[in-house]
């Protein structure tokens, strides 16, 4: 199966051609915020450049969040009208699944998404298994939380970046006798191929999938 994953839930996009979990073609979006203008022309070369047209297309993935509200806005609308046009079916995915997916599925993980500002999206994860559901907090609150860690954490995301220099200090700090571990920079940036690899994995011709955005409300978890 063919499928085309689209990731616009952050400043950057991403499109990818996906068989399996083979990634055929990915193409990042290289204007900020710009997903609307750069969407299907970004699918137009990525197409292209493997000499295939848009009637190959088999499934239609998209991020669902969390992120950006009118970037997912706009990766839906994107996704749905191509849909319509080809006859083939929308599957959403869980964005935080898709850094987890490149993040590893052992042990306890805690996957950081950049909202805005001082604001995080963040999901902990054990075995691959959801603790719980995405929520959003502020940085403060977020360190404190994985500095309170009492068992070996391993943290992914694209917030990494953003929070490098505060969890490089709690991982070499000789007073935690749990490891703090971050993911490897390739797993800490939005990738399409990811979205691709898990809706095909998602998808079932017997179910009827979500394809609406997920958003997060602003609503802070009190520091302890």
């Amino acid at each position: 199966m063919l499928a085309v994953g689209f990731d616009t839930a952050e400043e950057f996009g991403s499109v990818a051609l996906v068989r399996g979990t083979e990634t055929v073609s990915e193409k990042p979006m290289t204007e900020r915020l710009r997903h609307a203008e750069q969407l299907l022309p970004t699918l137009v070369d990525v197409l292209s450049a493997n000499s295939l047209d848009k009637s190959r297309i088999e499934l239609v993935c998209v991020n669902r969040g969390p992120g950006s509200f009118t970037g997912l806005r706009i990766g839906f609308a994107t996704a749905q009208g191509l849909c319509q046009t080809l006859g083939v079916p929308l599957v959403g995915v869980d964005g935080m699944e898709s850094y987890l997916l490149r993040t590893g599925l052992n042990g306890r993980t805690c996957i950081v998404v950049h909202s805005r500002r001082e604001l995080y999206y963040a999901r902990w994860y054990n075995d691959g298994r959801g603790l719980g559901p995405t929520q959003m907090m502020t940085r403060e609150q977020l360190i404190d939380r994985i500095a309170a860690r009492s068992r070996p954490v391993t943290v992914g995301g694209s917030g990494v970046s953003r929070l490098r220099d505060q969890l490089l200090e709690l991982a070499s700090d000789g007073t935690k006798v749990a490891p703090l571990r971050l993911a490897s920079e390739d797993a800490a940036a939005p990738s399409a191929s990811a979205i691709g690899v898990l809706g095909q994995k998602l998808y079932s011709k017997d179910e009827i999938m979500s394809a609406e955005p997920a958003y997060v409300e602003p609503i802070l978890i009190k520091s302890s």
